[in-house]
């Protein structure tokens, strides 16, 4: 079973740069927060629960997949969660509906480098996901553990 937790149009996660100190503390508590926010849709606490977690330990296995990523990939995935969350909590639309919007726009233009980076992060998150749940599913743990 994939994932619908962020996919159904493709995929998501956060922004902040991968930075040291107090900087990268709260590149850190950006992350766990535009997480939990995505992992806090209604829609994905159905998914996350039928991979037997629950958002807490979803995040945490986000964080351990993102940290594994080589640095411009972590970068992806960080910028995208953060549209992703920054457009549910604006907008209070489902993970679903703001990654569809996303997408679409990113097809419309397929010149565009902006458009085709978020592209891009939406298929990395999206995969991460379905590598998590598969881990989940296949072990009961993260695969990142």
């Amino acid at each position: 079973m994939k994932h619908t937790l962020f996919l159904s149009a493709g995929l998501l996660i956060l922004a902040a740069c991968n930075g040291a100190g107090d900087e990268g503390s709260e590149s850190a508590d950006t992350l766990r927060a535009d997480c939990l926010t995505i992992a806090n849709d209604e829609e994905g606490q159905e998914e996350i629960a039928d991979i037997g977690t629950d958002a807490e330990g979803f995040c945490d296995c986000a964080e351990s997949m993102i940290a594994a990523m080589p640095p411009e990939d972590q970068e992806k995935a960080k910028a995208t969660m953060n549209k992703v969350a920054t457009g549910m909590t604006e907008t209070g639309e489902s993970t679903e509906d703001v990654v569809g919007k996303m997408m679409g726009d990113a097809m419309s233009r397929p010149e565009d480098t902006d458009a085709q980076a978020t592209s891009e992060g939406i298929r990395l998150v999206g995969q991460m996901i379905d590598d998590i749940g598969d881990g989940f599913e296949d072990t009961g743990s993260c695969p990142a553990a």
